[in-house]
């Protein structure tokens, strides 16, 4: 029973929302597509009718004609990128004898659920679910969101195929949004009550290992521009209180400079004239001196603390 990827509305109105994404997108992407598991494209857009007055489509209603995708527009138009994806998987699909391969599923959709796909303007009544019944036929199980918007489209397609019974992943770094406390929210409600939430990296090394050559090559093309790192462990507030790993890159300065440069701190600390450098540390150095600065806090609030009680004390306040 294969996942499904699932890829939302990666058009040319949201490419600005998703710079950061679209890598990771084309990287999972390669991964699913290595393992010859569904990968389902979703295309936002409204007909000339529901963006004519008087508006029955809800969203028209919520944002306008001008603030509406209309079909068949450049903005409607999938991403550059995203096309060749399309028309990558056509041509994985086309048969020896020359013919030209299907076309890979796109499901056509005018609300936040793409399950739901066109909801009629003049029923409350939708047609059957197009995506669930793709699924149910490639006996999928798990399905793994990304796209845009993390907090809109992608959120409430990913809390519908939770509410028919898949196990949902939406892929944090792998959405976009608006902006960062949109695309945050969305991943706080859907991880708080829903599936989980994971990165590209957690998708590829938990769907397991063993993937043909071809991802990877893809996987040694997407490392071979990278310079080398100096791995480091950060702890960020994003928020949420949620510590994550970071990835720092030092390409200016070379590994003899660096431990030149700490022998030099060193010295200076030898003298009582050095001063702590974030930079020169390693991970482990950072978090012993997060640790002293833990403690030497707790001292110093448990001091006030003692303080203010031998006080409260002598007042006759306890």
């Amino acid at each position: 029973m294969p996942p499904a990827l699932l890829i939302i509305d990666m058009q040319n109105i949201f490419a600005p929302m998703t710079k950061t994404a679209l890598p990771k997108i084309q990287h999972l992407h390669a991964f699913f597509a290595s393992k010859g598991w569904p990968c389902i494209f979703t295309q936002h857009g409204h007909s000339k009718a529901e963006l004519t007055p008087p508006f029955t489509n809800q969203l028209v209603r919520k944002w306008g004609p001008e603030g509406s995708i209309a079909r068949g527009s450049h903005d409607w138009e999938f991403m550059p990128a995203i096309q060749k994806l399309v028309d990558a998987d056509a041509e994985a699909s086309s048969g020896n004898d020359g013919k030209k391969g299907d076309a890979p599923p796109i499901i056509p959709k005018n609300t936040y659920d793409a399950f739901l796909g066109i909801v009629p303007s003049t029923t409350s009544v939708s047609a059957p679910s197009q995506l669930e019944e793709l699924l149910r036929a490639r006996k999928v199980t798990k399905v793994v969101v990304c796209g845009v918007m993390t907090d809109c489209c992608c959120d409430t397609t990913a809390r519908s195929a939770f509410n028919r019974g898949f196990e949902t992943w939406l892929v944090s770094d792998a959405c976009g949004s608006a902006n960062r406390k949109q695309h945050e929210a969305g991943l706080r409600g859907f991880g708080f009550a829903f599936g989980e939430v994971v990165t590209m990296e957690e998708v590829v090394e938990r769907l397991g290992t063993g993937a043909s050559s071809g991802f990877e090559e893809v996987c040694s093309s997407w490392f071979a521009n990278r310079e080398s790192l100096l791995l480091r462990f950060q702890w960020e507030d994003a928020g949420a209180s949620v510590a994550r790993l970071r990835l720092k890159e030092d390409k200016e300065r070379s590994p003899e400079e660096a431990e030149a440069a700490k022998q030099k701190q060193l010295k200076k600390q030898e003298e009582g004239k050095g001063e702590w450098h974030e930079e020169l540390a390693s991970s482990s150095e950072s978090g012993i001196a997060a640790d002293r600065q833990e403690v030497q806090d707790h001292d110093e609030h448990m001091e006030e603390l003692q303080k203010e009680t031998a006080e409260k004390g002598e007042k006759g306040d306890l």
